[in-house]
């Protein structure tokens, strides 16, 4: 809207990829966070959120968490802001919870599910009645289906991802790259950009990702001086080609 601001909230190497409330700007009155983190696959603890939601319930801030990757936490501790929020009566909060989200992000098949204050709740309500276009409902059913009846076979793809992303860690540690900090949940790994690769100096992670691409094949997504590797396809099936692409990077951190 027009007539509302926004300012992003700093999450980088140096504070974990969780924020302080010291960061909060005056004036502030919503809070949108997306923990389990994407890119980086940070969690939030329950000592972190009790923190943040005492801060917005003393300072009248509302609180949205975007919980899509909960499912695929690797860590026991792990915990929604649903958990922490209900001891706290004035806090105006939401939480939202999707399936589906990698099968390719389809519009009007996700399935998904909020719980929050009555009065967040109601606005929400209020907003995606007036927003929504449509919805693909045989899609939908199929996705409902596999979370009523299959928490078994969602458990097993959480296992999978997180047997992945130790493959991927592993190897790419074996080539030098540095982990910008370790996965605890999702199917994604972030990297600090190297200083140097293929015997030149790197500026950017943008710089370094088309560098990978052009000669290699290998394509990350650039985020500052980040860079996300996924592992939505098997790597264990493409880690002799992926360990290739990195000892020809030759990177290091000067």
């Amino acid at each position: 809207h027009i007539n509302v601001s926004h300012y992003a909230l700093s999450l980088n190497s140096g504070n974990a990829y969780r924020f302080s409330t010291e960061d909060i700007a005056s004036g502030t009155n919503l809070i949108m966070t997306n923990y389990p983190h994407n890119p980086s696959g940070q969690i939030a603890d329950v000592a972190w959120w009790r923190s943040l939601c005492q801060y917005c319930s003393d300072n009248d801030i509302r609180l949205f968490n975007d919980a899509a990757y909960i499912a695929l936490s690797h860590s026991d501790e792990c915990a929604t802001l649903s958990e922490i929020a209900v001891e706290f009566p004035n806090l105006s909060w939401a939480e939202a919870f999707t399936a589906a989200k990698l099968i390719g992000n389809g519009t009007g098949w996700h399935v998904g599910a909020m719980v929050g204050s009555r009065d967040f709740i109601g606005d929400i309500k209020e907003v995606k009645g007036k927003t929504d276009t449509g919805f693909v409902a045989p899609m939908a059913a199929g996705v409902l289906a596999a979370l009523e009846t299959d928490q078994a076979g969602i458990d097993r793809y959480r296992v999978m991802y997180a047997d992945r992303l130790a493959v991927l860690r592993d190897l790419m540690a074996d080539c030098r790259m540095r982990l910008a900090i370790e996965p605890r949940a999702g199917f994604f790994t972030l990297w600090d950009t190297p200083t140097k690769a293929f015997g030149q100096a790197i500026n950017s992670g943008e710089q370094f990702n088309f560098m990978m691409i052009e000669r290699t094949g290998v394509v990350g997504v650039h985020f500052g001086d980040a860079l996300r590797y996924a592992v939505c396809a098997d790597v264990s099936a493409m880690a002799d080609d992926l360990r290739a692409a990195f000892q020809a990077a030759d990177v290091s951190y000067e």
